[in-house]
C-alpha cells in the first residue's frame, strides 16, 4: 500500500502523465483518428467494427462507432452531448474500445487508495497500481473493486489496462509516432479470461486542417 505522501505523490504523478497521453483534446490542431476492431466473444454483437474521431481543435469533436447493423454519432459541443438518436444504446465491445484506447486513466486518482508493485514483463520494470475506493482487512494479491494500471516509467505509457480481474488489456506501441506529444499505440490486444476477445488497430492519427464546420 503506497501510504507515505512522497510516495503517493510519485505514483499519481506516473498516473497523471499517462492519462494526459491518451487526451488527444489537449491538442490545439484539428485531427482524425480512424480505429478498426475485431471482436470474438459472447456479448450480443460481434464482429469487425470501426470508430472515427474528429477534433475541430478547439472544443468541437465528431465521434462515430459501427458494428454489426449499429452506427453510432456522438458530436460534442459547447459542453454538451448529440446525437442523431441520443438514447441508442452503444454496444459493450464498441464502449470497449472507446474506454481503452481513448478514456483509459481515470481522472481523480489522487481521491483513491493505491497499492502498487514492481514487476518484469518482456524485459522491462513496469509500475503497477491498483485503485480502489476501500478494501477490507488483509485483502487479496488482488481484489475484484481493484482496477490495474501498468506503466512503463521510463516512457509514460500505459502498457496495460484492467477494469476488474480476468480482463486486460494489453498495448502495443511498436511503430508508433509522436502525434503533437501524444503517442498512441498502434495496437491493443483485449483478453477476456485469457482469451483473446478484441483485437483493436490504430489505422490512422493525422491532421486535419480542412474539415467541414457542418460535422459538428
Amino acid at each position: 500500500t503506497v501510504s507515505k505522501p512522497a510516495d503517493r505523490s510519485v505514483a499519481i504523478d506516473l498516473l497523471d502523465r499517462a492519462r494526459k497521453n491518451f487526451d488527444l483534446h489537449r491538442i490545439s490542431t484539428p485531427y482524425a483518428l480512424k480505429v478498426s476492431f475485431q471482436t470474438n466473444g459472447a456479448a450480443q454483437m460481434e464482429g469487425g467494427g470501426t470508430m472515427e474521431e474528429l477534433y475541430d481543435g478547439q472544443s468541437r469533436w465528431r465521434w462515430t462507432g459501427q458494428l454489426q447493423d449499429s452506427n453510432l454519432i456522438r458530436i460534442g459541443a459547447e459542453d454538451r452531448i448529440y446525437g442523431s438518436n441520443p438514447s441508442q444504446a452503444v454496444p459493450l465491445r464498441v464502449q470497449l474500445v472507446h474506454s481503452v484506447l481513448l478514456r483509459p486513466i481515470v481522472h481523480d486518482t489522487a481521491a483513491f487508495l493505491i497499492r502498487a508493485a514492481n514487476v518484469e514483463r518482456d524485459g522491462k520494470t513496469l509500475s503497477c497500481l491498483l485503485l480502489s475506493h476501500s478494501l477490507p482487512p488483509n485483502p487479496a494479491p488482488r481484489s475484484w473493486v481493484e482496477r490495474e494500471d501498468c506503466i512503463d516509467p521510463a516512457t509514460g505509457l500505459l502498457v496495460m489496462w484492467s477494469e476488474a480481474p480476468g480482463i486486460y488489456a494489453v498495448y502495443d506501441y511498436t511503430g508508433a509516432a509522436d502525434f503533437h506529444g501524444h503517442i498512441l499505440p498502434r495496437q491493443i490486444s483485449i483478453f477476456e479470461e485469457g482469451r483473446l476477445a478484441i483485437q483493436v488497430r490504430v489505422e490512422s492519427l493525422e491532421d486535419a486542417p480542412n474539415l467541414d464546420p457542418n460535422l459538428f
